[in-house]
């Protein structure tokens, strides 16, 4: 997955609550071009953005940090890492809890 569908994904969410990008931007308390550029594909927002992004739309935030990380081409190595820095709101024991799970997901596929 690009950023580009990433994007996509999240500016089809806000077309579902129909409600323009000024307004939903504002209501998350972000800036419209930061929203634009989310959802244009040229930003990947960050764990805590990730989780004002799933509070207002209604959706999974897990959804969204696994759409996100799949939109960032890395190695499996800064892949952990990116998923690490995107539950950064979470506990450390829930963070060790995802991690082991995508290893188990990892191990699936092998």
């Amino acid at each position: 997955m690009s950023g580009r569908e990433f994007g996509d994904y999240v500016h089809d969410l806000r077309i579902k609550k129909t409600v323009s990008l000024r307004n939903a931007a504002k209501e998350m308390d972000i800036s419209a071009m930061y929203l634009s550029e989310i959802e244009s594909g040229k930003k990947i927002p960050s764990g805590q953005m990730l989780k004002t992004i799933a509070d207002y739309y209604g959706t999974s935030y897990f959804h969204l940090v696994v759409l996100a990380n799949n939109s960032v081409e890395t190695s499996e190595h800064s892949s952990r890492a990116a998923v690490a820095r995107m539950v950064g709101g979470l506990s450390d024991e829930k963070i060790q809890k995802v991690m082991e799970y995508i290893q188990n997901m990892e191990s699936e596929d092998l």
